[in-house]
């Protein structure tokens, strides 16, 4: 099983060979402007390989309850009960065998559509109307093969050897549910009873395939088991819950055999994925933006996740993750000398979004963290400087407002709110040990600058 490279405990869905990495659906590049089906990788951009469920199918032994439950459903219900009755019906009517038999074979065009749904990861059980659109060549095939099996072992049997004729029939019943995958997968009847591709299938899929003939003897026996609980007194009523068990087991089994064509889809040269809107609908382009991010930090590229970062904020300026991530991100990485540069321009865009989204009482923690990681730096915005300083003194962080104030009157002396400025100062000042005389000062100051 292989795992995302940037998610080690997700499995991978996606495969980039030209970076020989497996991604799993969240680190890739699936925007809804790409033009490609699939998606993109984000280091080298080129399309990448689907694994479908290679990794995350479930072992179809360990959904048995839900194989089950599956026929469990309005649609199905009323078709297996429709059908039961009908077979029970006609069965007693002049050639009646055959025409059980075709209303049988009419079920069977149901039951492969749940296959089929079921291999592309489709597990609701199909609308009736849907299954019957188009051809009934799917029917008429199975009741033709069911002919020619029994043709052949009888023809076997009378003019070869009994023995040999029995056992060509065990062949046949191992063989059955590998020629109903084959076909389903090829919808080529020649491929689906040609031994090499039964041998060839049996083989890839393994164990697994012993445990659905396990299976197919246990639903068979326990068919039998209520044939002769049931008796054959009540022939009507018999036949209808016979042919009603028969049929919800006939579900159960396509669609086991659909889930395994499912399973193994890597080794039966097949793609499918979870019938889900959320896995198959495209991403917008924040959520791109986000996972692109995600994936370049865990490269390492510093510096290109500061580039994605300028370009989400430029194109995003309301997103707030962006704000907070890149944030985040700057104090806590090292890009040496690019990292003054970098502050520089979005520290006080930063700001402004805490001031415009009225997240003042966050500005005392980011303001520490700033000065924790470069204790040489100022806003060079008089205004920011005040807006910050008075949000920091709400907080009762006086000491930060003395670092941020403090020289205002030189670093901007034409700033119109100076005198309220260093009123805030003397405020603050008032609030620690042995700084009265210093905050009086700054009160004087003040006033002289109202005149």
């Amino acid at each position: 099983m292989d795992y995302c490279k940037y998610h080690p405990i997700e499995a991978a869905t996606y495969h980039c060979t030209d970076c020989s990495i497996y991604t799993c659906d969240s680190c890739i590049n699936d925007g809804k402007n790409q033009r490609y089906e699939g998606g993109r990788c984000f280091t080298c951009g080129e399309e990448l390989d689907c694994q479908g469920a290679r990794n995350t199918a479930i072992p179809f032994w360990r959904r048995l309850p839900e194989s089950f439950r599956y026929p469990l459903d309005s649609n199905a219900i009323i078709l297996i009960i429709a059908i039961s009755i009908v077979s029970a019906i006609v069965i007693s009517l002049p050639f009646g065998f055959i025409l059980a038999v075709a209303v049988e074979g009419a079920f069977i065009k149901y039951c492969f559509t749940c296959l089929n749904d079921t291999s592309d990861g489709n597990f609701n059980v199909p609308k009736i109307e849907r299954a019957y659109k188009g051809a009934i060549s799917i029917a008429l095939m199975m009741i033709g093969l069911v002919i020619c099996a029994f043709s052949i072992v009888f023809l076997i049997e009378k003019l070869i050897n009994p023995a040999i004729a029995n056992f060509v029939a065990v062949l046949m019943v191992i063989s059955t549910p590998a020629v109903v995958i084959v076909y389903a997968i090829t919808d080529d009847l020649k491929t689906a009873v040609n031994p090499i591709s039964i041998l060839r299938l049996m083989l890839n899929v393994g164990l697994s395939y012993g445990l659905l003939l396990g299976f197919i003897l246990l639903m068979v026996g326990s068919v039998n088991v209520i044939n002769q609980f049931i008796g054959e007194n009540i022939s009507f009523l018999s036949g209808v819950i016979q042919s009603m068990v028969t049929n919800y087991y006939l579900v159960v089994l396509f669609h086991m055999m659909g889930y395994m064509i499912f399973q193994y889809q890597a080794e039966l040269g097949f793609s499918a994925r979870v019938d889900s809107d959320v896995l198959r609908e495209k991403r917008n382009d924040i959520d791109v933006l986000k996972s692109r991010i995600d994936v370049t930090i865990k490269e390492g590229d510093y510096e290109e996740v500061a580039l994605i970062f300028e370009k989400a904020i430029k194109n995003f300026p309301k997103e707030k993750y962006f704000f907070e991530q890149y944030f985040q991100f700057l104090m806590a990485v090292d890009l040496k000398q690019k990292q003054s540069e970098w502050m520089k321009d979005f520290i006080p865009k930063y700001f402004d979004f805490l001031i415009k989204n009225n997240l003042q009482n966050k500005m005392p923690t980011s303001y520490k963290f700033v000065i924790n990681k470069n204790k040489e730096y100022q806003f060079n915005s008089a205004e920011l400087k005040l807006k910050v300083a008075k949000a920091c003194f709400k907080k009762g962080e006086a000491r930060l407002v003395a670092h941020i104030l403090k020289d205002l009157h030189k670093q901007h002396p034409k700033f119109d709110g100076l005198s309220e400025a260093y009123l805030l100062m003397a405020d603050a000042l008032d609030t620690l040990p042995k700084m009265k005389q210093k905050a009086d000062k700054y009160r004087q100051f003040s006033k002289v600058l109202n005149k």
